[in-house]
């Protein structure tokens, strides 16, 4: 779902939210995206403003959060599924504790863009991976996350 358009407002999220929810509470298997909606030049928002962190709703982190949240339970649940063509067990289950540790610091840094409004996505906003150094963070920074205690 594409959010961030300039007259959205709370209300609207609040509904997207309220539709989350209601797919969580069913059980479905889905993946959502809630994402911001980008201005291209060849459509009929090309004019809009590119989100910014301080002009989104405020709940927009909220529901960020819940379906994020969302996405990595559905996935985990499939994680026997996408590993069971590993024939060696010990390999499998090495990949499959590495996978859940990796959602589980996801998670986390979805919950820290909830609890600062966005603020936290600026600790990860000067990597570039066009140089060098930029590749070098990033695996620096993924590093990091995998190795966090849970």
């Amino acid at each position: 779902m594409t959010i961030g358009y300039p007259e959205e407002d709370e209300n609207g999220v609040e509904d997207s939210i309220n539709l989350v929810q209601s797919i969580i509470d069913h059980k479905f298997t889905a993946w959502i995206f809630p994402l911001p909606v980008i201005p291209i030049s060849t459509t009929y928002i090309s004019k809009n403003p590119y989100p910014k962190p301080e002009t989104l709703p405020q709940n927009y982190w909220d529901l960020l959060y819940i379906s994020w949240h969302y996405d990595l339970k559905v996935t985990r649940d499939l994680i026997p599924i996408l590993t069971g063509g590993i024939k060696n067990k010990l390999v499998r289950k090495f990949v499959q504790i590495m996978i859940d540790k990796i959602f589980s610091n996801i998670d986390y840094i979805f919950l820290q863009l909830k609890n600062t409004k966005g603020e936290f996505s600026k600790t990860f906003s000067q990597i570039n991976l066009n140089n060098t150094l930029g590749v070098i963070k990033s695996i620096y920074w993924l590093i990091r996350i995998t190795a966090k205690p849970q």
